[in-house]
């Protein structure tokens, strides 16, 4: 009977331990409900500026949705069945709207099927869409006027690596595509693993951990099948199709503007197994459509050996030029790539004119390093934007090629929030081409408008000979809703269409008279989930011991009654700054959608939380020093947030919590590691052995032999004897974010338990570096509300819970 009983309680503990940890709690039903509720649609307006297209979209997605098979390849986990991207998010049931008629109109294609793709023509008459579907990914044509749809048949869209696969002709009569060469192929890896093998021969490869890159000799057979594209030229009307060029690995392709010409930019063997394709070698062709005869103009080397926060070396950002029949335009670097290098000029501006005879014109050297370039309306002048990461500044150029003509229109630094002059305007022409949109010598730039009190967008008009600038609309300061530029109807600088929202009231489409100041709803989404926007929200302004002023929005129970101290929970990200003026601005609003993401913390609010998130988590100082100071900041910065809430009397200073994502999981961990002021952390999808990202991270650009000391200083697993706070590691198994591999989280985990300290690892199935299947959503919002109660204190009144 004795050794029945030991029999028995052997079991029972062997059962015990592989059961493994007790379950959280599921969250309440109506949390639930609230993250599943159905979010307002994805608005895109067509290119006359008279039309939106909605996407109707759910917040979540089934997780079997997320274990469709992949196969990892180039960097990017490619759905074999639909020769395409694996899908993370699901968009269905498009329609029009018609801003003239207030009428909708269904775009008449199968219901509930996934739009991945689409691209309107650059008349607005008519829109191309993907849609997946059993064998692979179905191109449709609509009418935008009346919802009219038809197939394509016998063809599948390529959508696993190729940029853009819809290209529409100028006249709107032909749209171009990136086809499946075989339609009926199917798509798997090689039942047998291969070996392995590679070679360092001297040269540097300094390259971030990147994910599912390639690995065998299969694995490089298996890219070039998968990157193979048959371009098709579709005649909207009949829907005839043509094809165009041969089967190529396509990156991208580029009508030109005299219609004519393809460029063609092509991945180029032998495939690295270093980084992933976006950094490949390419082939650079032309395409005549006329006779069919492909020229190779140009050769982009792989780009394996930049260093870190640097740029590849030869022809980048290739692309035709407006308003010339052929003309290629690109950049090169003059540094070798090296953010490092002291030199007088780091990038050159090179064209060169069909038929690509003799040598490529430089036409522009740039100080800094080159951002992009926008087309004018008038030809051969540009806009052109450079970066300085060391001082953070943007800079951009007015440039006329033909008057060799340079002059600065804005020099502004890039974090500096109150000094923002906005982004600059750009929509489609006549041809469908993108440019800056100008109206009598002016362009426009849009704002957030941040300033101490908050944010008021703005509009405004810029003359870009004067630089004279003129506010053509702002949020008012007053109100209690934020309204913000979205684009202009009919192209025309006279009525805008504004997105308005409040804590209480989703984003919705208004349209606003500029001479008259008159504005009209035109959309009514309605909030959904009143049990969360009612929460009192509400700026936190706080200062830094050493001065520096930071800010975090704060969220209290709609019952809140003053006096009562919370639990608490801060939700962080660190941001370098240079200066601590420009560190020290305020940049939380209380005018936006209470709305979180499914995996926000600020849903904790409705459980009886206080909640601070984005909390300022300046890091300041100069560009190679930077984070030698990293630990001691956003120490510095989280003892000034508890007492911030502390000093208000809302929160138990013992009952505060610390959390982030990424970056925020880092500090996350550094700051239990080096601190004792949290009751519990919770880091998702995180790094925490900076040994393991040698060549950099963020915006660190010395590497681990440069700097050693440095590295493991800021790697909380190096102090995990140390962490004595309760920590919750979370992170999804299919993280492809360069420096946040699983294995890292992993491994931190293992290290607190293996010094005896506390937490608990959720690894979370077929996610990546955000997290979409409902069932881990799930999971993650109730992880973490046990993890809080069980080790920061449960709320102590239910009815503080919403």
């Amino acid at each position: 009977m004795i050794r029945k009983l030991c029999m028995l309680g052997f079991f029972l503990a062997q059962t015990a331990a592989v059961a493994g940890p007790k379950s959280a709690p599921a969250i309440p039903t109506t949390l639930r409900d609230m993250i599943k509720a159905p979010l307002q649609p994805l608005s895109t307006p067509d290119p006359t500026g008279t039309k939106v297209l909605y996407l109707q979209r759910d917040p979540v997605v089934p997780l079997e949705f997320l274990a469709a098979p992949a196969l990892g390849l180039g960097g990017a986990q490619i759905d074999p069945q639909l020769w395409a991207v694996k899908r993370r998010t699901i968009y269905t049931n498009p329609s029009m709207f018609s801003l003239e008629t207030k009428q909708t109109v269904v775009i008449k294609v199968p219901r509930d099927r996934h739009v991945e793709n689409m691209r309107f023509s650059p008349d607005g008459r008519q829109v191309v869409l993907s849609l997946d579907a059993k064998d692979g990914v179905e191109i449709w044509l609509a009418d935008t006027g009346s919802g009219a749809a038809r197939k394509l048949e016998k063809h599948y869209l390529n959508d696993s690596l190729v940029e853009n696969p819809f290209q529409w002709s100028a006249d709107s009569q032909t749209v171009f595509i990136a086809t499946r060469a075989r339609f009926q192929d199917a798509l798997k890896a090689s039942e047998l693993d291969g070996a392995t093998i590679e070679e360092a021969e001297g040269a540097r490869v300094p390259a971030r951990t990147y994910a599912f890159l390639l690995r065998t000799a299969q694995d490089q057979k298996l890219f070039q099948r998968v990157a193979d594209v048959q371009l098709v030229a579709v005649t909207a009307r009949s829907m005839k199709t043509k094809k165009v060029g041969p089967i190529l690995p396509l990156q991208s392709f580029d009508l030109a503007p005299d219609g004519e010409h393809l460029l063609l930019q092509s991945f180029a063997a032998p495939y690295s197994l270093a980084v992933p394709a976006g950094l490949f070698a390419r082939d650079v062709q032309v395409l005549s459509l006329k006779t069919n005869a492909l020229q190779k103009v140009l050769h982009m080397p792989v780009a394996e050996t930049v260093p870190p926060e640097g740029e590849r070396t030869g022809p980048r950002d290739i692309r035709w030029q407006l308003d010339h029949p052929a003309r290629l335009i690109w950049w090169e670097a003059l540094d070798d790539g090296d953010p490092r290098k002291k030199v007088p000029f780091r990038d050159r501006l090179m064209t060169w004119d069909l038929p690509f005879t003799g040598k490529a014109q430089e036409r522009l050297k740039i100080e800094e390093r080159a951002a992009g370039i926008s087309f004018m309306p008038r030809p051969d002048q540009l806009l052109v934007r450079d970066v300085n990461p060391d001082t953070q500044t943007i800079r951009v150029d007015f440039v006329d090629l033909k008057a060799n003509e340079q002059r600065r229109l804005l020099d502004y630094v890039m974090t500096d929030a109150y000094n923002n002059p906005g982004r600059i305007i750009q929509a489609p022409d006549a041809s469908g081409d993108i440019r800056v949109v100008m109206d009598e010598g002016r362009i426009f730039l849009a704002g957030e408008g941040r300033n101490p009190k908050g944010e008021q967008p703005f509009l405004d008009s810029m003359d870009i000979t004067s630089r004279e600038k003129k506010r053509l609309f702002q949020s008012p300061a007053d109100a209690p809703y934020v309204a913000e530029y979205s684009f202009m109807v009919k192209r025309q600088p006279g009525t805008l269409a504004l997105i308005r929202q409040a804590a209480d009231m989703p984003p919705n489409l208004w349209l606003y008279d500029l001479k008259t100041g008159r504005s009209e709803a035109i959309t009514q989404f309605a909030d959904n989930v009143p049990a969360m926007t009612k929460a009192k929200k509400q700026p936190l302004v706080y200062q830094r011991k050493d001065g520096i002023t930071l800010s975090g929005t704060l969220y209290l129970p709609h019952n809140y009654v003053p006096g009562t101290k919370l639990p608490a929970m801060i939700w962080a990200y660190p941001e370098e700054f240079r200066s601590k003026d420009v560190a020290g601005q305020v940049r939380v609003s209380d005018k936006r959608y209470s709305r979180p993401s499914p995996i926000g913390v600020e849903w904790l609010v409705t459980q009886g939380y206080a909640v601070l998130t984005n909390a300022a988590m300046p890091v300041v100082g100069d560009k190679e020093t930077v984070n030698n100071t990293f630990v001691q900041q956003i120490v510095s910065n989280a003892e000034a947030a508890i007492d911030a809430l502390d000093q208000r009397g809302v929160v138990d200073r013992n009952r505060v919590a610390i959390g982030g994502h990424s970056y925020g999981a880092f500090m996350t961990a550094n700051l239990l590691a080096h601190s004792q002021i949290f009751c519990a952390g919770i880091a998702r999808s995180g790094a925490y052995n900076r040994s393991l990202t040698p060549f950099g991270f963020q915006s660190e650009r010395r590497t681990f032999w440069e700097a050693k000391d440095f590295y493991m200083m800021v790697s909380p697993f190096a102090e995990a004897d140390k962490i004595k706070t309760p920590l919750l590691l979370i992170h999804g198994k299919n993280d492809n974010n360069p420096g946040t591999s699983p294995i890292q989280t992993e491994r931190m985990f293992q290290a607190i338990r293996g010094v005896g300290g506390t937490a608990r690892l959720v690894m979370l199935p077929y996610e990546s570096h955000a997290y979409r299947a409902a069932e881990n959503v799930e999971l993650v919002q109730s992880e973490s509300l046990d993890w809080l109660n069980r080790n920061c204190g449960p709320v102590k009144a239910t009815a503080d819970r919403l």
